[in-house]
C-alpha cells in the first residue's frame, strides 16, 4: 500500500472516473487502473465496481476511500507543519561553543539578535570539542560551533570562516626577533599549552609536530588563550593563538606565520535532520557579517585537522 495508491482511488471517487482521475493525477488510464487493482487485491476488498456506469464504490470501498482521504489529509497537514517549521525559528534552543571561541564570537551577534529576533533564545555552554560532539549525537544541545572537519556521517558542517594562527611570544623568547614565523621555528623550548581536551592544544601540537611530546617538557598547561597570554607578558615563553584573541591586541610580540598561513576552520554543525534551515541561515548572516574585517578566507593557506 503506497500513498500514491490512495491517491489514485481518492480522486477516482472524486471523478467518478478513472479516466478522469489519470488526468487529474497527470497519469495515464492504464498506470491508474493497474495501482488500484493492486492496491485492492493487497487489501483483500474490491473498491470500485468496475462494470457498473456511472462508476460505482462498493460498501467497504467507501470506508476503505474515507480512511484514505483521512491519511491523506493527514499528510497535507504534516507537510505544511513541516515547511512551517523548517522556516520558523522561535523557540529555545541550547548551542555549545568551543572556549577558544566562545568569548571572541558570542559578544559579537548576541545582542544584536535578541533585538531582532526576541522570541528565540539561546541557552549557550561552553565545551570541548569532544563534549560538544557526543552532546550534539545525543541531542543534549540542538547546534555547535566549533572547529572542522569532524568526519561525522550524521552531522552537517556550515562552514563560518578561516581563522589564522598566530604566535605570541614574549620579548625575551628567540621567536621575537623573526619578522615572520616560519614551522620549523616552533619548538618545544618555551612553547605554553591548553590544558587536554581543548582542539587548539592538539591543533598546536600537530602545527609543531610536537603530538610526541612529554608533559614534562610542557612550560605550562593553561585553561584559557587569555592564560596562556599574560604569562608570556611576564617570562621567556611563547604560545600560539587563535587570530580573534588578539583582534583588540597591538603588539610587536605578536607575529605573523609565513606563507602558506595555517588556519582553523570554523564552522556551525547541527545534526543531518536538524530542521531550521532558516535559523542557521540567520546565524550564519549575523557572525560573518559583524567579524572583523581582517577575519575571511585566505586562498593561501593549509587547514590544521584536529
Amino acid at each position: 500500500m503506497t500513498l500514491q495508491q490512495l491517491l489514485y482511488i481518492v480522486e477516482t471517487s472524486n471523478e467518478g472516473s478513472f479516466y478522469k482521475a489519470a488526468a487529474k493525477c497527470f497519469v495515464t488510464q492504464p498506470t491508474l487502473s493497474i495501482q488500484v487493482k493492486k492496491l485492492e487485491d493487497e487489501i483483500g476488498i474490491v473498491i470500485f465496481k468496475r462494470n457498473s456506469k456511472p462508476l460505482k464504490i462498493t460498501e467497504q470501498g467507501q470506508l476503505i476511500i474515507s480512511k484514505a482521504r483521512a491519511i491523506l489529509d493527514d499528510m497535507n497537514t504534516l507537510e505544511n507543519f513541516a515547511k512551517k517549521e523548517h522556516l520558523s525559528i522561535e523557540g529555545d534552543y541550547k548551542i555549545g561553543i568551543i572556549p577558544t571561541l566562545a568569548s571572541y564570537i558570542l559578544p559579537i551577534f548576541i545582542k544584536n539578535f535578541n533585538k531582532s529576533y526576541p522570541n528565540t533564545k539561546f541557552i549557550i555552554q561552553e565545551m570541548q570539542t569532544k563534549n560538544l560532539v557526543k552532546s550534539l549525537l545525543s541531542e543534549e544541545i540542538d547546534i555547535g560551533i566549533l572547529v572542522t572537519p569532524l568526519n561525522e556521517k550524521t552531522i552537517r558542517e556550515i562552514p563560518l570562516f578561516n581563522e589564522r594562527f598566530l604566535v605570541y611570544t614574549s620579548k625575551s623568547h628567540q621567536l621575537y626577533s623573526a619578522n615572520k614565523i616560519k614551522l620549523k621555528d616552533l619548538t618545544e623550548n618555551g612553547l605554553l599549552l591548553l590544558e587536554e581536551g581543548h582542539s587548539f592544544r592538539d591543533q598546536t601540537l600537530e602545527l609543531c609536530k610536537l603530538s610526541k611530546i612529554k608533559e614534562s617538557k610542557i612550560t605550562y598547561q593553561g585553561s584559557s588563550i587569555e592564560t596562556l597570554m599574560r604569562i608570556v607578558d611576564l617570562n621567556y615563553a611563547y604560545t600560539l593563538v587563535p587570530e580573534l584573541s588578539v583582534m583588540n591586541k597591538k603588539s610587536d610580540m605578536i607575529k605573523e606565520f609565513e606563507e602558506p598561513v595555517p588556519i582553523r576552520e570554523v564552522s556551525i554543525v547541527v545534526k543531518n535532520n536538524f530542521p531550521k534551515e532558516k535559523l542557521i541561515q540567520i546565524i550564519r548572516d549575523q557572525l560573518t557579517e559583524e567579524l572583523p574585517a581582517f577575519v575571511k578566507k585566505i586562498d593561501n593557506y593549509f587547514r590544521v585537522n584536529i
